[in-house]
């Protein structure tokens, strides 16, 4: 098992944290203090989401601690989005993984699997549909068009972008170039 593997988000928690993201509303969490050794109950207002390779991070203010906080997301528990709004604190310009990103939440793709895969999207509780042609459909957020072509290509065949289109360019380029490197 690789290290990205480990540190994967539910993919539920992340369509919440996105969409609380976009529509600036606040969250409660249920979080794993790893130093603490804890898991706590926290309400945030969630500023940013961003893959940073090998874990994604939430930048959020955190009500509780009434300061800036970065949060691993495969960490997070549970989310659930609250019904109060907030406004963009100035202190959460100042963030480190706020500088290039900006504050919006993820993009999705629909993808087909190979129905060899159910096992694996079950263990990993991916949700997913049967399709008329016998593969499976896969809803997935995004944020970074490099992290979803690596993501297809990383099924060795097994994965089809379906949508956004545009994306399929990209995949067929980096697809030859792996096999130009590779033959």
């Amino acid at each position: 098992m690789c290290i990205r593997d480990r540190l994967k988000p539910s993919e539920q928690v992340l369509g919440i944290l996105g969409t609380a993201v976009r529509e600036r509303r606040v969250v409660r969490i249920e979080y794993f203090s790893a130093h603490r050794g804890e898991v706590t109950l926290r309400k945030v207002e969630p500023h940013i989401l961003c893959d940073a390779g090998t874990a994604w991070y939430l930048e959020a203010y955190c009500l509780r601690a009434e300061e800036p906080r970065t949060f691993r997301v495969d960490l997070i528990k549970s989310a659930e989005t609250l019904d109060q709004h907030f406004l963009p604190r100035e202190e959460m310009s100042a963030t480190p993984l706020r500088a290039d990103r900006p504050p919006e939440g993820p993009l999705w793709a629909r993808l087909a699997v190979d129905r060899d895969r159910e096992a694996k999207l079950r263990s990993d509780s991916i949700a997913y549909t049967h399709r008329e042609d016998g593969r499976l459909g896969v809803e997935t957020p995004y944020f970074d068009t490099a992290w979803l072509v690596g993501q297809v290509l990383g099924g060795l065949g097994a994965t089809e972008l379906l949508e956004p289109g545009e994306i399929r360019a990209h995949i067929v380029r980096e697809g030859r170039a792996l096999l130009a490197a590779y033959s």
